[in-house]
This record gives structure tokens, sequence and C-alpha cells, in this order.
């Protein structure tokens, strides 16, 4: 999952589609979510470090695409206020 969401990653940096940087997104997303989910199910010795780092993770995610939104206003066009 984490090697499609490296390849949509270079497909959007030669491209700058977002197309690719919003799948890129959802698979990194994804990935994550299912890393959360197999340690709530079967917790491993590094339990709480891995939950920590997959939310810091996820933190630091929405925080980098939210500023490179702001930054080259994509999101002005699909949501207009």
């Amino acid at each position: 999952m984490l090697l499609l969401a490296l390849a949509f990653c270079g497909a959007w940096f030669l491209t700058q589609n977002l197309f690719y940087l919003i799948l890129c997104l959802s698979y990194i997303t994804g990935a994550i979510a299912s890393i959360l989910v197999r340690e709530s199910v079967a917790p491993s010795a590094h339990t709480h470090q891995i939950r920590l780092t997959a939310l810091f993770s996820l933190g630091l995610l929405i925080a980098v695409v939210s500023f490179y939104a702001a930054k080259t206003g994509y999101l002005g066009h699909y949501f207009s206020l």
C-alpha cells in the first residue's frame, strides 16, 4: 500500500495533477488506519510506541497537506466560501 502511495506521489510530483495527490494521501491514510487496527486487534510488545507514531504521522500528514493547500490555493477551486 505504501509503495503504491509512493508511486502516486511521484506521479503527482511530475504532473502536478491534484488527482494523484489525493490518491497518494488516501493510500497513506489507509496504511495508518491499517496499522492502528492491527495494533488494536493483536497488540505487539511495542503497542504504545507504534500507536503514538501512527497518530503523530497522521497529524503531521494533515498539517502538511493543509499548509500546502492553503499556500497553493488548490482547495479554492473546489470549495468556495
